[in-house]
C-alpha cells in the first residue's frame, strides 16, 4: 500500500541528491491532504500498515496525554486512536507549514464530538525516498 498516495512524490534523479529542497519541487498542499487522508485510512482498516510500508518507524514517537510512546507500544496507542477517530467520516481542517527543505509539520482538527471534545492530531514528517512521521502529538481538548 502506497501511503505517500501516487502523486505525492516523483522518484528522479533530481529528487534524491541529498540536501535538495524537495519542497519547493512539490505542492506542499497535495502532499499535506494525501499524506493526512493515506494516514488515517490506514490506521481504521489496519494500523500494522503503518509500520510495513515505513510510514512509522522504531524511533517514531507519539505522544498522548504527556506520555511518550515508541515501538511495540506505538502500535498499541494507535489501537487506542483508532477507536476514537473512526466515528469521524473526515477531518475538519489541515494545517501545515514547511520546515526545511525536507519536513514538514501538519496540523490535523477533527469535528467536535457528542460530548464537544475536540481530537488534533499533530505530526513532524520527514522525506527520505517516503514521507515518514517522525513525531507526532495527540490531544483531546
Amino acid at each position: 500500500m502506497d501511503l505517500d498516495g501516487p502523486n505525492v512524490h516523483k522518484k528522479t534523479k533530481q529528487h534524491s541528491s541529498k540536501g535538495e529542497n524537495i519542497l519547493q519541487k512539490l505542492n506542499p498542499t497535495e502532499i499535506a491532504n494525501q499524506f493526512v487522508t493515506n494516514f488515517y485510512t490506514a490506521l481504521i482498516s489496519n494500523p500494522n500498515q503503518l509500520i510495513s510500508s515505513g510510514i512509522l518507524k522504531e524511533h517514531t514517537e507519539l505522544k498522548l496525554d504527556q506520555q511518550s510512546y515508541k515501538g511495540q507500544n506505538l502500535l498499541n496507542i494507535l489501537t487506542q486512536i483508532r477507536t476514537t477517530i473512526s466515528q469521524y467520516k473526515q477531518c475538519k481542517q489541515i494545517t501545515f507549514i514547511e520546515k526545511g527543505s525536507r519536513t514538514m509539520n501538519i496540523l490535523v482538527q477533527f469535528p467536535k464530538d457528542k460530548s464537544e471534545k475536540m481530537y488534533i492530531q499533530e505530526f513532524t514528517i520527514v522525506f527520505n525516498k517516503i514521507w515518514w512521521v517522525q513525531s507526532s502529538i495527540f490531544m483531546i481538548i
